[in-house]
């Protein structure tokens, strides 16, 4: 896909000539340069020529020093004796009663020029995409350590309140063993307070 700043050209230089049918037209790659230097010396200022995608003069004798200076970022004019003044192509400005111009070719212009601007670039795009992918697997991660602790838990619940096999009365010397070597293991794993081990060691030791 081409660049912003290859479609903003290609459409200067589709609509700018529709624009005005007194004035003389200049597009990239055509600008000259006095008509160039005019129109920096009288209202455009310090602009660079490579970015300079066309230019309305309403000079009578081609001085370039009145009219329009379209660029990579937006556009000079000056009127009707108005002050120069410059529009970045993101503040959408409707023009209406110019002498000389086509108002609705250059509207429809603008209106171009505002929409390149203001698309966000393919880059953004991928930004926002891994962005919004970042997240969902940072959620993802977030409730499998969820489902994780809920399980760890589940675990300690079941190893604390049924490590106890067999019959819950009788109970030989070796069933007493093997259980409390699993009360021993559940007190060192930290799954059971000093209390619960004294408690449920007594528990079975009566059970003898």
């Amino acid at each position: 896909m081409a660049s912003k700043r290859e479609r903003k050209i290609q459409q200067i230089k589709k609509w700018l000539p529709r624009c005005s049918p007194t004035w003389s037209v200049y597009v990239y790659g055509a600008i000259p340069k006095k008509i160039f230097e005019g129109a920096c010396s009288s209202y455009a200022g310090t602009i660079s020529y490579k970015d300079t995608f066309g230019i309305i003069d309403e000079t009578l004798f081609g001085n370039g020093k009145k009219g329009m200076v379209f660029t990579e970022q937006g556009y000079y004019y000056t009127y009707s004796g108005t002050n120069a003044k410059f529009v970045k192509y993101s503040q959408l400005k409707t023009m209406n009663g110019w002498s000389g111009y086509n108002c609705q070719a250059l509207n429809e212009l603008l209106e171009k020029l505002y929409n390149i601007e203001t698309e966000a670039s393919g880059l953004e795009v991928a930004a926002g995409l891994f962005g919004a992918f970042m997240g969902l697997c940072e959620e993802i991660s977030d409730w499998a350590d969820e489902i994780e602790i809920n399980e760890n838990e589940n675990q300690a619940f079941l190893a604390k309140n049924n490590y106890i096999e067999g019959d819950a009365t009788e109970m030989t010397e070796n069933d007493v063993a093997v259980q409390m070597k699993k009360l021993k293991t559940l007190y060192e794993e930290g799954l059971i307070t000093s209390e619960e081990f004294q408690y449920k060691k007594q528990e079975l030791l009566d059970r003898l």
